[in-house]
């Protein structure tokens, strides 16, 4: 039983692990275009320009949440780590 219950705890841990490296990623890859948006934003105007900042928002809410669950998924994980180290 033990065997099985420190390869479930490895197997999670893992996990744990890939999902923070995949939210650490995106993470600064959208902190580089939000700030490249931010330039654009500046200069762009028009009805183009109320478009696409309207589908950026949508775009950035949507990430946030993503970014949310990931933390949630991750704090989980880990606690679930936490309980298997236990037993």
């Amino acid at each position: 039983m033990a065997t099985d219950v420190d390869r479930l705890r490895v197997g999670l841990e893992e996990y744990r692990g890939s999902l923070a490296r995949h939210l650490a990623r995106l993470s600064r890859d959208y902190e580089q275009v939000q700030h490249s948006w931010r330039a654009l934003d500046q200069e762009y105007e028009g009805r183009a320009a109320e478009e696409f900042r309207q589908r950026w928002r949508r775009t950035s809410d949507w990430f946030k949440d993503y970014e949310s669950a990931l933390r949630t998924m991750i704090a989980m994980l880990e606690t679930r780590s936490q309980e298997l180290r236990g037993l």
